[in-house]
């Protein structure tokens, strides 16, 4: 069985059609649709839209990306 990735290696994966599973504050899970990975003057941002038939389709959240010696976040 393959071991499921981290949600840095899903969205910084270029061949990946999963969906990103994530958490909220309160421990809920979340998926998300991965639209777009962007760099804009040496800056990564993440477009990511919740799959949920309760959003609208042009709702989406961009994320900053950062990745340093230590840590990727976002």
């Amino acid at each position: 069985m393959e071991k499921q990735k981290n949600i840095m290696d899903q969205i910084l994966d270029e061949n990946n059609n999963d969906l990103i599973n994530a958490y909220d504050d309160f421990g809920n899970p979340i998926q998300f649709e991965q639209i777009a990975v962007v760099s804009i003057e040496e800056e990564l941002f993440v477009i990511l839209r919740e799959n949920s038939d309760d959003i609208p389709l042009e709702e989406v959240m961009v994320f900053r990306i950062i990745i340093n010696e230590t840590n990727q976040e976002f």
